[in-house]
C-alpha cells in the first residue's frame, strides 16, 4: 500500500502526521495506525476510512521493511540535555540494552537536539515504538505522538498527554529526607533546586516545601537557576550564596541531585564551612561519584538500570495492547546514609560562674 503526496501539500510543505488524521475522522491514533497497516483488529470500513482521508491529507504510508521481520525495534531517544554516557543516565540506558538483548529487540540510541523542531528519526517506518528519555520539551513529545507509534516517557511526568510513564519517586523520597534531617534534630534545612521545568525537580520541591509545611519549619529555598545542573553551577550558586549571606543560614542542605550536592560541598569547604560538622549535605541519584568524594555522600539512590529496563517492558506491552489506559509506574529511591550528614550538635557558649 503507497499513498501519492498531493502536489499542493508538497509545495506548502504541510507534513500531515497520523494525529492529523485522527483528529479529522474523530479516532485514536493507534486506530490509525493499525487501519493502514491493515491490521485485523480494524473493520474493512475504517480501514477504509482511514485509507482515503490519509490520501486526500497527502498523508504518506510507507510499509515497514526488516531484515529479521521477528525481531521488534525501538528507538531510544534522549533528551537535549541528557547524554547516554552521563553520570545518571548511562545506567539507565544500561538497563534498556540489557532488557533489549534479553528480548531480541534491536535498540537505537538518538540524541536529541535543543533546537530540533521536528525530530529526525533514522528509518522511522522501520520502529515499532519509542522510548523518550528524560526531560523531552512537552512540544516534541506532541510531535513523536503524532507518529502513532507507541510510546513510553521515563523521568518525565506528562499525565495529561496520556503517554505511558516510568517514573522516580521523586516527592516522597525528599519528603522523607527532611524528616531524617528533622529526626537528627536540624531545624534550619535549606534545598538548593534545580530548573523546575524539569518535571523531576519540580517534584523534588514540592516534597521539601510539603515536609517543612508538615514539620513547621522555615523553608530557605536557593534557586541554582535556568541553567544545567553541573557540578560547576551549583558551586557558583552556592558561593555566591554564602557571600550575600555572610555564611550558611541553616545546618542541613537537600540538593537537587548528586552533582549539585558535590557542587555546593565545595563551595561549604572553600568558605570554611565543614561537611557535615557544620552542615549536613543530601543528594540525589547515587551516581558513581557520590561514595567516592570526600566527605562520601548521604542521597536517595535512583534505580537507574530498572528505570531502562521498565521502560522497554511498558512499551512492549503497549505494543501488543495498544488499546489498554494508560498506566504510571513510579519506582522509589533508597536513602543511603553516608558521610556527609550527622546528628545536629548544637554548641551553646559556656555560662560564667558568679563569684561571691
Amino acid at each position: 500500500m503507497h499513498f501519492i503526496v498531493p502536489s499542493f501539500a508538497q509545495e506548502k510543505g504541510i507534513l500531515t502526521t497520523q494525529k492529523d488524521i485522527a483528529q479529522h475522522l474523530g479516532v485514536s491514533v493507534t486506530t490509525v495506525s493499525l487501519a493502514l497497516r491493515g491490521d485485523s483488529q480494524i473493520s474493512e470500513e475504517m480501514q477504509t476510512r482511514v485509507q482515503d482521508v490519509a490520501s486526500q491529507m497527502g498523508y504518506t504510508y510507507r510499509p515497514r521493511k526488516r531484515v529479521n521481520a521477528a525481531a521488534k525495534r525501538i528507538a531510544y531517544i534522549a533528551a537535549s540535555n541528557v547524554s547516554g554516557t552521563g553520570p545518571f543516565y548511562s545506567g539507565v540506558l544500561h538497563g534498556a540494552e540489557q532488557e533489549a538483548a534479553k528480548r531480541d529487540i534491536v535498540l537505537s540510541f538518538v540524541q536529541l537536539h535543543e533546537d530540533a523542531i521536528v525530530p529526525n528519526l533514522p528509518n522511522e517506518r522501520d520502529l515499532d515504538g519509542l522510548l523518550l528519555v528524560g526531560a523531552v520539551r512537552e512540544a516534541t513529545v506532541e510531535v513523536f505522538k503524532g507518529l502513532g507509534l507507541p510510546m513510553v516517557l521515563v523521568n518525565n511526568n506528562l499525565p495529561h498527554m496520556k503517554i505511558d510513564r516510568v517514573l522516580i519517586e521523586n516527592t516522597y523520597s525528599i519528603y522523607r529526607s527532611v524528616k531524617q534531617l528533622a529526626d537528627w534534630g536540624h531545624q534550619r534545612i535549606a534545598t538548593l533546586h534545580g530548573p523546575l521545568h524539569h518535571t523531576s525537580f519540580d517534584e523534588r520541591l514540592t516534597g521539601y516545601r510539603q515536609a517543612l509545611h508538615d514539620l513547621d519549619l522555615q523553608s530557605i529555598e536557593i534557586d541554582i537557576g535556568v541553567g544545567a545542573t553541573s557540578l560547576e553551577s551549583a558551586e557558583r550558586t552556592m558561593a555566591a550564596y554564602l557571600k550575600r549571606n555572610h555564611g550558611p543560614d541553616f545546618t542541613a542542605l537537600i540538593a537537587c541531585c548528586d552533582q549539585v550536592a558535590i557542587g555546593a560541598i565545595r563551595a561549604l569547604h572553600d568558605y570554611g564551612t565543614r561537611v557535615p560538622d557544620d552542615v549536613s549535605v543530601i543528594g540525589f541519584d547515587d551516581i558513581e561519584m557520590a561514595s567516592i568524594v570526600s566527605p562520601a555522600l548521604t542521597t536517595n539512590r535512583v534505580h537507574r538500570r530498572l528505570l531502562g529496563a521498565l521502560g522497554i517492558r511498558t512499551l512492549l506491552r503497549r505494543i501488543e495492547h495498544p488499546e489498554r489506559p494508560t498506566t504510571a509506574l513510579i519506582v522509589d529511591t533508597t536513602f543511603i546514609a553516608r558521610d556527609s550528614t550527622s546528628i545536629y550538635q548544637h554548641v551553646t557558649e559556656p555560662q560564667l560562674s558568679s563569684v561571691s
